[in-house]
């Protein structure tokens, strides 16, 4: 992955912590016309789109700002206001970013302790179980080693190891999808 496309992803995140305030609650209530209160409540839930966005975000492949994402999936009904979304991540490509998507994911848990399968290339989102939960990840190389590196939305770090963090290991993985 080009170092300036991680920088990019990694600038953001920090903007749409869902448990501090930033950005994520602004762009929630100019949406939703609420209240900050609630906005924060339904920004604790926002993981799944926030990740998705920053990393076609950072990728160049959408210039939408998450408000206008956000917005948009509302007023298509795509998603509910605590950010669930209604339909398949390949549609909301076509439908909202304007390119065609093919999922395709990686649910064996070796692929985030040795992510040799992955594209060095790509960015991937990772969900983890027990109170689900969505983030950013992408490849670098460490010590000539690719490692799986993760930015979080939540307490986990920005740009770091994803590996021996919280909720990272066999018991809760579920999967990585490629964007």
């Amino acid at each position: 992955m080009e170092q300036s496309k991680i920088d990019k992803l990694n600038s953001i995140i920090p903007e749409y912590n869902q448990y501090k305030q930033c950005q994520l609650q602004k762009d929630i209530e100019s949406v939703l016309d609420c209240g900050n209160v609630k906005a924060f409540e339904y920004g604790k839930s926002h993981c799944n789109l926030i990740s998705f966005w920053v990393c076609n975000v950072a990728d160049g492949k959408t210039d939408m700002s998450y408000a206008d994402f956000f917005g948009e999936l509302i007023e298509k009904k795509y998603c509910q206001p605590n950010g669930n979304l209604l339909i398949k991540k390949d549609q909301l490509c076509k439908d909202v970013f304007g390119f065609d998507f093919e999922i395709k994911k990686f649910q064996d848990f070796e692929d985030v302790l040795n992510p040799f399968r992955l594209n060095d290339k790509k960015f991937y989102q990772m969900r983890i179980m027990n109170s689900s939960h969505l983030m950013s990840c992408y490849i670098q190389y460490v010590d000539g080693k690719p490692t799986l590196m993760l930015s979080d939305t939540n307490d986990r770090g920005v740009g770091v190891k994803a590996e021996g963090k919280k909720r990272i290991d066999n018991k809760y993985f579920s999967w990585l999808l490629e964007i």
